[in-house]
């Protein structure tokens, strides 16, 4: 009887000093972040903010209450979800592909564009450019659907992997490296449509291309409300 009082008595100083429940913060350190991926998949973008000339992309997600922010930062070449860095992705803005998509440079005059499958379309802008990695998939077909909360905009499936893959459809992808350039008109609209071009290689440093590059149709961005 003793020893079940005093075993009471020190949950209980235990307890009121707070060493024995987690308090708020525990709690909310404890609950990771989604990926930049399931942000994607799962969440709607409920604002979007474009700072620096482009180079800094502020993007708010949420679903059921949740709300999550993602930043694409060019300055440093990151991409963080609530001040997290994503490993493994990397964001970069190109002026000049900017300067086509706004029809202020002729794409014919530059080889710059090296995910070009075809000319920007008309009224849309470019974001910026995402780059990844990969890792060894069954085939190309399992691969391109693994990728869909990755690389935004649809169309994704076995045409999208005959023309990224060339010989490799039906067979086990290696490790591969991805770039994407993600296009966009209408921002924060009901006539927001998003699109992407986007290139598969075989190295890190993107000289040896898998395939070609394939860009997706335009998808349209539902904002929450809409």
């Amino acid at each position: 009887m003793k020893r079940k009082k005093f075993l009471a008595g020190v949950l209980a100083a235990s307890i009121a000093s707070g060493t024995v429940l987690p308090t708020s913060s525990a709690f909310a350190e404890s609950i990771q972040a989604p990926s930049y991926e399931q942000l994607n998949k799962d969440f709607k973008i409920t604002s979007e903010v474009i700072k620096d000339d482009g180079k800094l992309v502020e993007i708010q997600y949420a679903k059921q209450g949740e709300k999550h922010k993602a930043v694409l930062n060019a300055k440093d070449h990151t991409v963080k979800v609530d001040g997290e860095v994503q490993k493994g992705l990397n964001y970069d803005f190109d002026e000049k592909k900017a300067e086509i998509a706004n029809g202020t440079q002729n794409s014919s005059a530059t080889d710059t564009f090296t995910t070009m499958a075809a000319k920007p379309k008309a009224g849309y802008k470019y974001v910026g450019t995402v780059s990844g990695h990969t890792k060894e998939s069954k085939n190309a077909v399992t691969l391109v659907g693994s990728l869909f909360g990755t690389i935004p905009g649809l169309g994704w499936g076995a045409k999208a992997a005959g023309v990224l893959f060339a010989y490799w459809t039906k067979e086990r992808i290696p490790d591969a490296y991805y770039k994407y350039d993600l296009y966009e008109k209408g921002a924060m609209t009901n006539s927001w449509y998003q699109y992407t071009t986007t290139q598969f290689f075989e190295d890190k440093a993107h000289k040896k291309p898998m395939g070609k590059p394939w860009t997706s149709s335009p998808t349209k961005i539902d904002l929450p409300n809409s």
